[in-house]
């Protein structure tokens, strides 16, 4: 079960893992780059609405409850 305490990208490689997908697979999935996706799990980087629904969807997960998650702050550069 998901901790409340977790942040978005957290929850994101979490069920990544759970799912037994590389973040290259899961990239790969969702028709998105190794590097968005491994930037969102560590919170670099903003997750768009279509990309959250087609990570929930890969992972059968519930897009309501990471919206209610804390999002992370990104770093300018």
């Amino acid at each position: 079960m998901m901790q409340f305490n977790r942040t978005r990208g957290e929850c994101l490689r979490m069920l990544r893992k759970q799912e037994g997908l590389s973040l290259k697979q899961a990239a790969n999935l969702v028709r998105i780059s190794f590097s968005y996706l491994s930037k969102i799990e560590r919170g670099k980087s903003h997750l768009s609405l279509d990309v959250a629904h087609a990570l929930m969807n890969l992972y059968g997960g519930n897009l309501k409850i990471l919206a209610s998650l804390p999002h992370e702050k990104t770093q300018n550069a």
